[in-house]
């Protein structure tokens, strides 16, 4: 952070953006998988709003009152980890969902199509 090179500040830049993208490219279908089609739609934004909001929220605050409170970046480095770690323990819990087949396909959707 207090390097004064532009040029790794803009690496970092550019690989957190990089980072932040795939995140984002995955999301919906991902969420999309973990509820069944009568509640999808509330369901991912009652997750994505609400995690916002508590984490996405109240983070900057932490943050700086950390930064505030010590003088120095790592508590807010731990910070981050700490909450990547949370999103790393839910992905392992939530990684394969089975789905109720009867929900969201036809009967007949593991069935091989035919082609005419």
């Amino acid at each position: 952070m207090n390097t004064g090179r532009p040029a790794a500040v803009w690496g970092a830049f550019v690989i957190g953006h990089i980072a932040m993208a795939a995140m984002i490219g995955v999301r919906p279908s991902y969420f999309s998988e973990l509820f069944s089609t009568s509640t999808r739609y509330s369901g991912m934004a009652l997750g994505h709003e609400m995690s916002t909001a508590i984490a996405g929220g109240l983070s900057p605050v932490v943050a700086t009152a950390l930064l505030a409170a010590t003088g120095h970046f790592l508590p807010v480095a731990l910070l981050t980890m700490g909450l990547a770690l949370v999103s790393l323990v839910a992905l392992v819990f939530f990684a394969h969902v089975p789905k109720d087949p009867g929900q969201d396909a036809p009967r007949d959707a593991d069935q091989p199509r035919k082609v005419v």
